[in-house]
């Protein structure tokens, strides 16, 4: 075949030259686990490192070090026990030794092990075969804490065939990365070595031996006078304690053996040169050789940064690990190259065809045709990325689609730019057919190449307008436009169509010859902000040509509002007709309104492609995009009409829609949907939906003119079933009147929309048996007559006014005994009042709480004086029983408690009651 493979040494490469069939995979290659090796000099937090990339992934931590000692030292055990058994063995051939008697056998104890021998590699091929068992093919993923360098307190250090840099390529061993951390001296001391500790702890051993000297000598000294001799020269016998100095100071020697060891240990990991970006030296530049990726990563930084930069450079191994194959495979194209090898035969244009590969990632039914200026060939398909920055990114990640390709037709996009004049339409569609690779066309563009076609009706018309000085008339300008638009370069390119239509008669022409764009940008510019930028992007020449003309922000402002004028018509002909009108800020920079235009276009596009690419597959697709007019819609509906199935299949909620956005198309059936949640619902499973049918009776609205027909009577007196059924209140306000099984509801505007949903919950309500009875007309009347008799019957305040007054408002019935047995059930005296007047005051408060036709303010001022006064009826109580709690606690001595809570209570309590005295309120 024409594959190229890699060889980790000569060996292996003879092995495969020798006898290729074994080693040739029978398919794709299983990618192995991600094996990460992390490393550094002391002080450099490996291990920190470790435990947290460790806890990111999810994969354990391979102590690289313990492992392999542990395994050398298996190693040598069992060296010493075959060592043991040839020197019992040789022991055994040697002759028998003549007794003697001061001869003694020696005990087990004391036997010695025999000193073991080492030929010349047999030590590093012990090693080699340490390391090849710990990082075999069995290791799964896993984090290596690769701390494998000498130990400072040994007295011998390794010789360089016992280091990594030896170790690893011997033994054909080396992980998919190597974290290299670096840090420097002050850093890594700081980390290691606390030095205050340790001069800390020097200074109290130097005091403890000096306090012990001093004890020493004046021990001796009291010996010495004992003995008659002279204590003086005791103390020459005991030398001098030393005192530290800068330069003997423990913490500066620990300092400088441990700086010393770090250096030893960069050495042995090897030298980051940054100026040259490379290594030099030890284990990192001996794995660069064989081609694995050595990360410095500077370990100086707090924890979390270190981590976030590791992970960085870890995203190819491990989160793109899956591509890890393929993107080796992957390799780009020059444009020609690509169309050779499809002309040969030697490659073939992927099941994406032009489509953008990035866009098509996210919008599996397709986007934007892609440019052919950069190929990417991977298993002998060409793929054709938008950019070089998206064919950097399917590079560095290569996926394929496995399901079924986009949409078989491949678009081209159609754009209508609107606006007022010197807004920047020009500079938009300029930069937006240069983005998306199609024609910017003009009405001058348009009409000059009109005038350049073949001889006739149209050539001749636009010849006759120009020649007379004549504006061309609309209807002209359409027919160019739309002859325009059916050349070759249009239909291969698309189009983007500059400051076209000017208004609702010219968009109803144009949509008269089949030109339905797939979005119209509409730009707009609100306030003396857009006519400045206005101003500003008027071209040089257009300013020279009307340097007569005084173009002040005013002026502009007049001409933006009769552009506005003339364009609301166009807008709302592509708005609510074919709803494809996205609005732009016309006064932002022109990289982000072209920007936002081409996601624009690019999302119109998108939706196309899926709206045809679900026909073609018989599914359910929205209409909204599509460029169907709204009364093509109407007449398409489905036996559902505007209903919603989807809340009436899941809630019986019969919810009229109405929001183009959301109409759906199935089997030549329109479908209106009444949010986003329900459309999408209705796309995965449109049967589902169809099967429940809707109610024969169904509520409609009647019309003002309507209501006072003959036979139209409207039930329950008026009253709304919405409130009546939910709140068992009465309230009459005829805001619309609904027909539904034959009765006609008057219905509130809050309660409109609940009763068209669900008729059938509130059509059977009844009005209760007691109800009050219609207000008197003549108010005023009535209250004179109460007024006159409360002055016969003594009423001394106004709140005996008001008493008297809830008497006469209700019936006197049913809610004078609710009244009374609210009074009887209370039996309560009110602190200022005798019993009888408290129990009538508890009646008159209970009738005018419930009084039905208290207003929304007359019914709070009730509710806040009923709650007020049963307040007042507890405060006796709660204060009797707070003075028995004081002095419960008062005499107890360790029972009852009374705390500051306690007696912030009854500070309140009494205060309030006192208060209720003062003020006289009854």
């Amino acid at each position: 075949g024409q594959r190229v493979l890699w060889f980790a040494n000569e060996d292996q490469r003879n092995k495969f030259v020798f006898n290729p069939s074994p080693y040739l995979p029978s398919g794709p290659p299983d990618i192995p686990p991600p094996r990460i090796w992390v490393t550094g000099a002391p002080g450099s937090g490996v291990s920190s490192l470790c435990n947290e990339l460790s806890r990111e992934y999810g994969i354990p931590i391979l102590k690289f070090k313990e492992a392999v000692m542990k395994e050398v030292e298996v190693g040598i055990d069992l060296k010493k026990k075959v060592a043991a058994e040839k020197a019992a063995a040789a022991k055994l051939d040697e002759p028998y030794p003549e007794e003697d008697e001061d001869d003694k056998p020696p005990d087990e104890g004391e036997q010695e092990e025999p000193e073991l021998e080492w030929e010349e590699t047999e030590k590093e091929d012990l090693y080699i075969a340490a390391v090849k068992k710990v990082f075999g093919p069995h290791l799964g993923a896993c984090i290596v804490d690769g701390q494998f360098y000498p130990d400072p307190e040994a007295e011998e250090e390794d010789p360089e065939e016992l280091t990594l840099k030896s170790l690893l390529p011997k033994a054909l061993r080396t992980p998919d990365l190597f974290l290299m951390l670096i840090v420097g001296d002050e850093v890594a001391v700081n980390r290691k070595l606390n030095l205050e500790e340790i001069d800390r702890v020097a200074l109290e051993e130097l005091d403890a031996k000096k306090k012990e000297r001093e004890e020493a000598i004046k021990k001796a000294e009291q010996e010495a006078e004992e003995m008659g001799e002279d204590p003086s020269a005791v103390a020459d016998e005991y030398p001098e304690i030393e005192e530290y100095d800068e330069e003997t100071m423990p913490s500066k020697i620990a300092r400088d053996a441990f700086v010393e060891h770090k250096n030893k240990v960069d050495e042995i990991l090897g030298l980051w040169i940054a100026e040259e970006s490379r290594w030099e030296g030890g284990l990192s530049e001996e794995m660069v050789n064989r081609k694995v990726q050595v990360v410095p990563i500077s370990a100086d930084r707090p924890l979390a940064t270190v981590l976030k930069a590791s992970m960085w450079h870890l995203r190819p191994v491990v989160n793109e690990r899956q591509h890890l194959i393929s993107k080796t495979q992957a390799q780009t194209l020059q444009p020609k190259v690509a169309k050779t090898l499809v002309n040969m035969g030697l490659a073939k244009v992927s099941k994406l065809g032009h489509a953008v590969v990035s866009d098509f990632d996210a919008h599996p039914d397709g986007g934007l045709v892609g440019t052919e200026k950069y190929p990417v060939l991977l298993h002998d398909r060409i793929y054709f990325p938008g950019s070089q920055e998206a064919r950097e990114a399917f590079l560095r990640a290569p996926v394929v689609p496995t399901g079924p390709g986009p949409c078989r037709w491949e678009l081209r996009p159609a754009i209508a730019i609107v606006g007022p004049p010197g807004i920047g339409k020009t500079t938009l569609a300029v930069e937006l057919s240069r983005r998306l690779g199609c024609l910017h066309l003009t009405v001058p563009m348009v009409l000059q190449h009109a005038l350049q076609g073949p001889d006739g009706d149209l050539q001749r018309k636009i010849r006759e307008s120009v020649v007379h000085g004549q504006e061309v008339p609309g209807e002209i300008i359409c027919a160019a436009v739309a002859a325009r638009l059916t050349r070759a370069d249009v239909l291969a390119q698309g189009w983007v169509l500059d400051g076209f239509p000017r208004g609702a008669e010219e968009a109803t022409m144009l949509t008269g010859f089949k030109v339905i764009p797939h979005v119209v940008l509409s730009l707009q510019a609100v306030g003396k902000r857009s006519a400045s930028a206005m101003s500003a992007n008027k071209p040089n020449g257009a300013q020279r040509r009307r340097s007569s003309i005084k173009t002040s922000d005013s002026m502009q402002l007049v001409r933006l509002q009769v552009q506005k004028d003339e364009e609301a018509g166009l807008v709302a002909h592509y708005s609510l007709g074919y709803g494809n009108v996205v609005e732009l800020d016309g006064t932002r920079s022109k990289w982000a309104l072209a920007s936002a235009s081409q996601t624009a276009a690019a999302e119109a596009i998108r939706k196309r492609c899926a709206h045809y690419r679900r026909f073609a597959e018989g599914k359910a697709y929205l209409a909204s995009g599509l460029g169907i007019p709204l009364a093509q819609l109407q007449k398409k509906r489905s036996e559902y009409g505007n209903y919603c199935p989807v809340a009436w299949h899941m809630q019986g909620s019969l919810r009229v829609a109405r929001d183009m956005r959301f109409a759906v198309i199935h089997l030549n059936q329109v479908f209106w949907m009444a949010s986003e949640d329900y459309a999408q619902q209705f796309l995965d499973n449109p049967e589902v939906f169809q099967m429940r049918p809707l109610p024969v009776e169904l509520p409609s609205l009647i019309r003002l003119r309507d209501r006072s027909a003959p036979g139209t009577k409207i039930v329950l007196e008026g009253h709304c079933p919405v409130v009546l059924g939910e709140k068992n209140s009465l309230l009459k306000e005829q805001h619309y009147v609904v027909k539904y099984s034959d009765k006609l509801f008057a219905i509130t505007r809050d309660g409109l929309p609940k009763f068209m949903a669900r008729p059938y919950d509130f059509a059977d309500v009844e009005l209760p048996a007691l109800r009050p009875p219609p207000r008197v007309p003549d108010a005023d009347k009535v209250l004179k007559t109460v007024n006159a008799l409360g002055k016969q019957t003594g009423a001394k305040s106004v709140e005996d006014m008001g008493t008297l007054v809830s008497f006469l408002q209700v019936s006197v019935g049913e809610s004078v005994c609710r009244a009374l047995l609210a009074a009887n059930r209370q039996r309560a005296k009110h602190p200022t009042r005798s019993a009888k007047a408290s129990a009538l005051l508890v009646a008159a408060k209970h009738l005018r709480k419930h009084n039905p036709l208290n207003t929304e303010l007359e019914q709070k001022r009730a509710d806040a004086d009923w709650d007020q006064f049963m307040k007042e009826l507890q405060l006796p109580t709660q204060l009797g029983e707070l003075i028995v709690q004081k002095r419960l606690a008062a005499e107890s001595e360790g029972g009852a408690t009374w705390g500051s809570i306690d007696q912030r209570r009854y500070q309140e309590v009494s205060g309030e009651f006192d208060a209720m005295f003062a003020a006289g309120k009854h």
